[in-house]
């Protein structure tokens, strides 16, 4: 028998042992040979089948202990056979063994399989939908390849022209999987839909039953919709579509596996979902893993079809967005990535501490680096980056700018960068005291410097700062170069505005050795005082313009340590200006009042001068002048003493000398006039200033003579009391002496510290009439 349906060429033969015991309803021996041209599958070319068959009483044929070949696969079959208005035809298939690959492949093989006669158009299942069936395979061990599956459970049936197949069971060492298949086989080409699905298969174990090894260990689940139009390889490819998700549960990923990998540490507890919506959209993928000790959790987004449809690994390219999230790290990238390893895109990258992502990452890290933050345009590949419209920030000090970037040791960076301020101090260790630092009320701090991570670092930056500085002292705005080389970085600034007036200058700090060093060259010019000195040292007694040199280095581990090693040089002079705190002049014309109420300092008060100067040598952290230089309208000054920036104070010496005559601002500091000497003395953010009235004691005479030319009323005074052979009662009938009354004035005048309400005042000794006033508290 033999004939043709939809361009198939289907060829039957058949024998049947004897048809009296079918008539009779026993069982007869029963073969049947088939011949399809084109066959669907290479393989399905011919088909055999042979067993005993019986009539049963409502007209169906059964067939018992058959055997069914396909290629050359041999099935037990049981089968049952029902003519009518549409033909069912029900079996059950057994099998031991089953090698897929002797019925493989689809379109191909044989001298006609896959091959379509004229006007047949595409393979199709037409020829099935004749007849409903219901049709049930087990097979012991199927083969494919390298792939050994046991205990294959399979199940198929066609009603009224719809095929459905389902797999359900396939056992691997790696797991068990589970699919299901539909299609109207009247349909040319078939559109086949289905979902495959796993709770758990061993993934290393897969790649070992595909001939593979991968470095990836764990669970794969999946439960992924399927859907394709065609029969042939060709037409599968071009038209599948998936739907669904697939995960990795508790996988292990040993970097030391891979080439490019610069660590052995594992990946661990990577638990990974892919959700697929569309082969053409992008697939969302979440889930979190744990590297060095931290857990790390990941949202990306990529389109597998722009990278599928490259040529090869190295050239596929698609969309990518990805973000991860862990204690050191907070990130985000949005682009286009290479299988090359390149990027291009958005890039957003935060960090609360730098040294603890770099010691997570394996690199050299120093303390005090922290509040990292980048977002700009990337272009990578492997080993280096460039950037461009970036948003920087580190340490509280923030840029923008472009530059370029080589990964390694030491890091390679090439950049220009625009701030609006930047402060240097934020990257020694200044921008915040340290847990535990020590810090005294309103004064010196000690915070740990540490300038180690410049030897990770080979740098040229081009910088534009609004303002450049260190601490609360800042020029600009600036333009200058950083250079970063063997662990020293090193700044030149030329000359730039400086609070109102010019400064010029050259510093280098060096992290290459075991304390941090700095060294720093400076020039100012015509710079308001009050604001600087305030801004350097919380210093607010002197105004005016400021002309100065400085050439200071030091080195130490923390900020008081680097200050007491501080040496060097330093000169300045002020124009124009005032000392805050004091008017001396007018000291000198209220004398009176001075020794009768006591002297109390006044912020309102100024003694003005043409010019102040002084020059310091610095060693230990203490800065020495004796040649301070005061010119004023009515006052002339010399003085010494000393500068300690560890612990912040001063301890300075004045000698002024008020001038008899009103005539002249210049001349000879040595002019004739008394001298009540000036202490200049404590903290630098409050120190006092108070006159030393000890001198009157010394020269009583001198003292009447010159305040006597002055036009000042001295017999209220009673300093003749203190004149040699002056002594006895004072005529106020107190009966107090030279000592007594020495005692009085100076006790007046000193400042006095501050004490407890209950604590009585301590009196000045009477007999040491030569001793300075006591300094204020």
């Amino acid at each position: 028998m033999a004939g043709t349906s939809g361009g198939r060429r289907v060829e039957m033969s058949g024998s049947l042992s004897a048809l009296r015991p079918i008539l009779k309803r026993l069982p007869a021996q029963i073969a049947i040979e088939a011949r399809l041209d084109p066959a669907p599958v290479a393989k399905f070319s011919s088909l055999h089948a042979s067993g005993e068959i019986q009539l049963n009483g409502n007209g169906s044929y059964q067939i018992k202990g058959g055997k069914f070949d396909v290629g050359d696969q041999s099935f037990q079959m049981d089968a049952l056979f029902q003519p009518g208005a549409r033909h069912r035809f029900f079996a059950d298939l057994a099998a031991k063994r089953v090698d897929i690959d002797a019925l493989s492949d689809i379109g191909k093989g044989g001298s006609s399989a896959g091959k379509v006669s004229a006007g047949s158009g595409e393979p199709h299942l037409a020829m099935l939908s004749a007849f409903d069936a219901d049709i049930s395979v087990a097979i012991d061990e199927l083969v494919g390849g390298k792939i050994r599956a046991s205990d294959v459970q399979l199940a198929a049936t066609v009603r009224d022209g719809h095929l459905e197949a389902r797999l359900e069971h396939f056992g691997l060492d790696a797991g068990s999987v589970t699919a299901k298949a539909s299609t109207n086989v009247g349909e040319t080409p078939p559109t086949v839909r289905g979902n495959i699905a796993s709770s758990g298969l061993d993934i290393d174990s897969i790649a070992k039953l595909a001939g593979q090894s991968v470095p990836l260990s764990g669970k794969l689940t999946a439960d992924m919709g399927f859907a394709f139009r065609g029969l042939t390889a060709e037409r599968i490819r071009s038209s599948v579509n998936l739907q669904g998700t697939v995960g990795i549960r508790e996988g292990k990923l040993p970097l030391a596996a891979l080439a490019e990998a610069r660590t052995a540490d594992d990946i661990t507890g990577l638990n990974l979902d892919a959700k697929v919506h569309d082969v053409g959209k992008p697939v969302d993928l979440t889930g979190k893993l744990v590297w060095r000790g931290q857990a790390v959790t990941f949202k990306s987004q990529l389109a597998p079809a722009s990278f599928l449809a490259s040529g090869s690994v190295a050239d596929a390219s698609g969309p990518i967005s990805l973000s991860v999230s862990s204690k050191c790290l907070e990130g985000s990238i949005s682009g286009a990535a290479g299988g090359g390893g390149t990027f291009k895109g958005q890039v957003s990258v935060t960090s609360a501490s730098v040294d603890k992502l770099m010691q997570w990452l394996g690199q050299s890290a120093s303390h005090g680096l922290r509040d990292f933050a980048f977002k700009g345009d990337v272009d990578a590949g492997p080993g280096q980056l460039s950037f461009q419209k970036a948003a920087v920030a580190l340490n509280g000090v923030k840029a923008s700018g472009q530059g370029s970037m080589k990964l390694g040791a030491p890091l390679n960076i090439r950049t220009s960068l625009n701030f609006a301020k930047l402060d240097f101090a934020a990257f020694a260790g200044g921008g915040e005291p340290a847990t535990g630092g020590k810090q005294k009320p309103n004064g010196a701090t000690d915070a740990p410097i540490d300038l180690s991570f410049l030897k990770g670092i080979d740098a040229k930056v081009d910088i534009q700062a609004d303002k450049l500085g260190y601490g609360k002292v800042f020029a600009g705005p600036v333009a200058t170069t950083l250079v970063v080389a063997d662990g020293k970085a090193h700044l030149n600034v030329p000359q730039s505005p400086f609070y109102g007036g010019t400064i010029a200058a050259e510093m280098t700090a060096d992290g290459s050795k075991d304390a941090a060093s700095l060294t720093l060259n400076t020039a100012i010019a015509g710079a308001a005082a009050a604001p600087l000195l305030h801004d350097a040292a919380d210093f607010d007694r002197i105004e005016g313009t400021l002309n100065a040199t400085v050439a200071v280095s030091g080195s130490g581990k923390t900020t008081k340590s680097l200050a007491r090693s501080l040496g060097g040089k330093a000169a300045a002079k002020f124009g124009d200006g005032a000392f805050r705190g004091i008017d001396i002049a007018e000291v000198y014309n209220n004398l009176v009042g001075l020794l009768s109420s006591g002297f109390k300092q006044d912020q309102t008060k100024k003694t003005t001068f043409t010019e102040l100067g002084a020059s310091f040598v610095i060693e230990n952290g203490v800065a020495q002048t004796t040649d301070i230089s005061l010119l004023g309208p009515l006052v002339r000054m010399d003085g010494s003493g000393k500068i300690d920036f560890a612990d912040q104070t001063l301890d300075i010496r004045l000698n002024p000398r008020v001038v008899a005559s009103f005539a002249g601002q210049g001349g000879d500091v040595a002019v004739n006039g008394i001298g009540v000497p000036i202490v200049v003395q404590g903290p630098l953010f409050a120190p006092r200033a108070y006159p030393d009235l000890s001198a009157l004691a010394k020269d009583p005479q001198g003292a009447l003579d010159m305040l006597s030319r002055l036009g000042l009323p001295t017999g209220k005074l009673n300093l003749d009391k203190l004149i040699p052979g002056q002594t006895g009662s004072n005529g106020d009938g107190s009966g107090k002496g030279a000592a007594d009354l020495i005692g009085d004035l100076l006790r007046n005048v000193a400042p006095r510290p501050k004490a407890p309400p209950a604590a009585p005042e301590p009196a000045v000794a009477p007999d040491n009439p030569d001793s300075a006033a006591s300094p204020p508290g």
